[in-house]
């Protein structure tokens, strides 16, 4: 992210060029709490013919209300959609989202669940979390396949974990895809004994390729 301040309005505003996605904090808070705005672009869908679109939403830091509005570029105006009528979460969820096919999705681990937006309906949802991420502590990432489909990847002791969300009798829910050894892999890249006070951290997800770093602690 690119975070840029005003220091005469005291606005702070963060820029992702990977998702291309806008976070901006206004100053004046709303109901005498902290809210933001951001704005994610959703490309063209050639199968339905829908234009490139942006969509606005704006929401307290709790996320006990929202409002979301989409920018068209075939009219070239703004639709704005009614606000959110119940509470979407409760408590300070300040999270990043991750823009998948079909969703806007913010991964809240202290809630132990996602707070997705539908790019159809443009109505929110909670989706569960696995079991093994609703611990505070645990480190988890949003991303997608290469097919576009909604994955979460974590690593746990010198292993990736891949999840995936899919339909099994009915029930739509996360499913243990895949668990890979990184031992090998950090050892030959490093060239030093991966126990060496190593670290392996998670820095994003593009179409399917999971990007890692490593830290050699002193």
């Amino acid at each position: 992210y690119i975070c840029f301040t005003n220091p005469t309005t005291d606005q702070c505003v963060d820029y992702s060029p990977q998702s291309q996605a806008m976070k901006i904090y206004p100053k004046e808070p709303h109901d005498g709490d902290e809210t933001c705005l951001e704005f994610h672009m959703l490309s063209p869908d050639g199968a339905e013919e829908r234009p490139s679109r942006v969509v606005c939403v704006h929401h307290e830091r709790s996320w006990a209300w929202a409002r979301v509005a989409v920018f068209s570029s075939h009219t070239m105006e703004w639709h704005i959609l009614p606000e959110t009528g119940t509470l979407l979460l409760e408590g300070d969820s300040n999270t990043i989202a991750t823009v998948v096919s079909g969703f806007i999705c913010w991964g809240h681990k202290e809630k132990g669940c996602i707070l997705v937006l539908s790019t159809e309906t443009f109505q929110f949802s909670i989706m569960d979390l696995p079991w093994p991420l609703k611990f505070p502590l645990s480190s988890f990432m949003l991303g997608q396949t290469k097919d576009g489909k909604l994955c979460i990847v974590h690593v746990h002791e010198c292993k990736l974990v891949v999840w995936l969300r899919t339909v099994e009798d009915g029930v739509e829910g996360f499913m243990l895809h895949k668990v890979i050894s990184l031992c090998t892999a950090v050892k030959e890249v490093t060239e030093r004994p991966v126990l060496d006070n190593a670290d392996v951290r998670l820095m994003t997800i593009i179409n399917g390729f999971v990007y890692l770093s490593v830290f050699y602690w002193k």
